[in-house]
């Protein structure tokens, strides 16, 4: 299995795709994307619990080792906030040995909510200070240099200006983070495209953004403003979602399958995508 850094020095501009369990990994293992992302939403949400960091981390690796069985694409993880201090140790050491090729960790306090909600629900950001010895604290416990230690900045979705996330950024990556994540729940990006260039004018180390609200934006656009990793972070369970509630509304409604028969796989071929289903 490939690092994901290594595949950023080679490429420049990769490609994440979020995988929930070893079926949809398997799609993306079949794809063009260049790896994974284990998403706390979406793994909470498949197990339907809420986004609270309430879906402990060890039971999100017994998944993650499942999903690689099944892939031979590298991926990064979503802890959130990380947690305890002493906690987030420990969890990165079985993070290292599973083979994950990076976290991503937000600077947010409090109960977790998911950052989508923007400004309709209470959010609290850290202090640069506490987050910056929490990523000193992570630092330290990375043995694996090619271990990416993500810091993902949420000062735009909580009203602070782009200066403000470019003063965290540069605090965060002095206190041992090798990447950063820059987040926005707006719809036209341009105070994240502006942290985007200023930022590229102090730092070489790989910049992350997550396209979910300003999803009219190409990949090739966050290429050319140097931009390294693009995360589709929820996509696949999105879907799937959408497609279950159909079927099964349209089941009920009819009394029958027959209708929903071009909606859905045929078995065989759901079997067939699978290694040891084939005919004996």
């Amino acid at each position: 299995m490939r690092n994901l850094k290594s595949i950023i020095d080679s490429k420049k501009l990769i490609r994440l795709l979020e995988s929930h369990n070893p079926l949809s990994a398997s799609i993306v293992e079949l794809t063009d994307f260049d790896g994974m992302w284990s998403s706390s939403l979406t793994d909470s949400a498949s197990m339907a619990l809420p986004d609270c960091e309430l879906h402990s981390i060890q039971k999100r690796l017994d998944n993650i080792q499942y999903i690689f069985n099944v892939t031979s694409k590298p991926m990064i993880m979503d802890v959130d906030s990380g947690g305890r201090m002493e906690h987030l140790a420990m969890n990165l050491n079985a993070i290292q040995r599973m083979g994950i090729s990076g976290v991503i960790i937000e600077d947010k306090i409090g109960l977790k909510q998911n950052s989508l909600y923007g400004k309709d629900c209470q959010q609290q950001q850290d202090s640069i200070e506490n987050f910056s010895k929490k990523l000193t604290y992570a630092h330290d416990v990375i043995h694996n240099h090619d271990f990416l230690l993500i810091c993902r900045i949420e000062s735009l979705i909580l009203g602070e200006t782009v200066q403000q996330a470019l003063y965290r950024a540069n605090a965060y990556i002095n206190s041992g983070a090798n990447g950063v994540m820059i987040h926005s729940v707006e719809k036209d990006p341009v105070m994240l495209m502006e942290f985007v260039d200023e930022f590229r004018k102090q730092h070489d180390v790989p910049l992350v953004v997550v396209p979910t609200t300003f999803n009219g934006v190409h990949a090739s656009t966050f290429h050319n403003a140097g931009v390294n990793v693009i995360i589709y972070a929820n996509h696949l369970l999105r879907a799937s979602f959408n497609a279950m509630t159909t079927v099964a509304n349209q089941i009920l409604k009819d009394g029958m399958t027959a209708n929903i028969e071009s909606e859905v796989a045929p078995v065989k071929e759901l079997l067939s995508f699978i290694p040891g289903n084939d005919p004996k």
